[in-house]
């Protein structure tokens, strides 16, 4: 199995551009696993591949991940990388081996160490969107869907910390391997360009088929608010920041992350405030103080 990673913050078109990918070239696809962000995080010792996974293990991630369903095969030795891979391949039914599969769970972009551990051939490809958008649309889906959004997001700064975390952790763990970065902006503006690019420089073009099937389908039914990308509708969407948040807002998270934004070459969408005039003097009292000073000296 070929495995290609999409990473991301979250609400950065991941999910359009892991769509995209299986409609252009033909590749094989799956719903976030969240094995090497929330599994891990819960069970550390899975992080070596090699690790032998106990019944109860094995138990506790698929309750973790809702995948009862999952059976664990007969042999008796199940290692890490084992029960992963048993998870993609329960979600993409009929996979040959050698097959690419793309997996797109956005927080994996902060494990590329621990994921390069398991497939050292691994391949990443991060999406970047100017944090405005991104952080905005997280502010809004808490607010709308606050069952599946923690509430923590409805407060500007964890949502700019998450950008933030996300962004530069997923650049500075994807600089050792097989990465390439791409923005979101730019994806939308030329895809077919940059859908062309990506699959270049990462050598993926020989994987390529056209053959799509019903289980390339990848959305998932708890997440109504990917409906615009599972339909494509998106048009200019660089500018739906102002129906989510204040200009208040806007302009404190863009003077937050001024210096990564400068970093990744976004220009600000907001004008910050002039800033308030300076207190005005006493001058009679200046001078005199002033005076008393000459006369001292």
């Amino acid at each position: 199995m070929k495995l290609v990673f999409i990473v991301g913050c979250p609400r950065s078109g991941t999910t359009y551009l892991q769509k995209r990918m299986v409609e252009m070239f033909g590749f094989r696809s799956l719903a976030e696993t969240h094995y090497f962000s929330i599994v891990i995080e819960k069970l550390p010792q899975l992080q070596k591949p090699e690790h032998i996974v106990s019944i109860g293990e094995f138990k506790e991630v698929t309750e973790i991940l809702g995948l009862k369903q999952l059976e664990r095969p007969n042999y008796q030795e199940m290692t890490a990388r084992t029960l992963f891979e048993e998870i993609v391949s329960a979600n993409i039914p009929n996979l040959r081996e050698g097959e690419l599969v793309i997996e797109k769970t956005p927080y994996h972009g902060m494990y590329i160490s621990t994921i390069a551990t398991y497939y050292p051939d691994a391949q990443f490809i991060h999406i970047v969107r100017h944090p405005l958008n991104a952080i905005s649309s997280m502010y809004a889906l808490a607010q709308k869907y606050p069952e599946e959004w923690h509430p923590s997001h409805l407060r500007m700064e964890t949502s700019a910390n998450i950008w933030r975390r996300n962004v530069f952790l997923a650049m500075a763990e994807g600089g050792y391997h097989s990465y390439c970065q791409i923005k979101y902006e730019e994806l939308i503006a030329n895809e077919a360009y940059w859908l062309n690019r990506i699959c270049q420089s990462l050598d993926l073009i020989q994987f390529s088929s056209k053959q799509l099937t019903d289980n390339q389908l990848f959305t998932t039914s708890f997440e109504p608010w990917k409906e615009d990308t599972k339909h494509q509708r998106l048009g200019n969407r660089n500018e739906v920041w102002k129906e989510r948040i204040s200009e208040e807002q806007a302009i404190w998270v863009e003077e937050y992350l001024e210096r990564e934004m400068q970093y990744l070459g976004y220009k600000r969408k907001t004008v910050s405030p002039p800033p308030p005039p300076p207190p005005k003097k006493n001058w009679k009292y200046y001078i005199r103080k002033l005076g008393r000073k000459l006369l001292q000296d």
